[in-house]
């Protein structure tokens, strides 16, 4: 099993039970307001490769459905 970085970790409890966010409020929410989805998209597109996110057509994200 991967090691999750702090950024990943902080990510996946923000976005736990909420529904598909988008990158830009993930990063001003998880970091403040000077972050946006360049500071979030590379954190959350690793975590859909590690299947941890779900990332839909409009490029937001969520935890996958059964995900614990």
């Amino acid at each position: 099993m991967k090691i999750l970085t702090e950024r990943q970790k902080q990510v996946l409890a923000f976005l736990r039970g909420k529904s598909w966010t988008s990158p830009t409020e993930i990063g001003r929410s998880v970091w403040g307001e000077g972050h946006h989805s360049a500071s979030a998209s590379p954190v959350c597109k690793r975590l859909v490769q590690l299947g941890a996110l779900e990332r839909n057509e409009m490029g937001h994200y969520r935890w996958p459905v059964g995900y614990i």
